[in-house]
């Protein structure tokens, strides 16, 4: 983990979404990102409803949730 994510996780008192985007190609948006070096607060992952779901911190460390539609 990267000490830049380590220190934002540290300094956040709460971890709240900005936003929950929704999309159809979940996998492929996440290869784009991380290819550009983008920072993720989750990976990829299945959600207990099955929904696959990632999460990033923007440049103003708001999380941004990106979550498939195609169940």
């Amino acid at each position: 983990m990267s000490t830049l994510l380590s220190s934002i996780r540290r300094s956040r008192r709460e971890d709240l979404l900005s936003a929950a985007i929704t999309l159809r190609d979940l996998d492929a948006l996440f290869m784009e990102f991380r290819q550009a070096g983008v920072l993720f607060h989750q990976t990829p992952r299945t959600e207990p409803w099955g929904a696959r779901t990632f999460i990033v911190i923007d440049p103003d460390e708001n999380l941004i949730l990106f979550a498939s539609d195609d169940a």
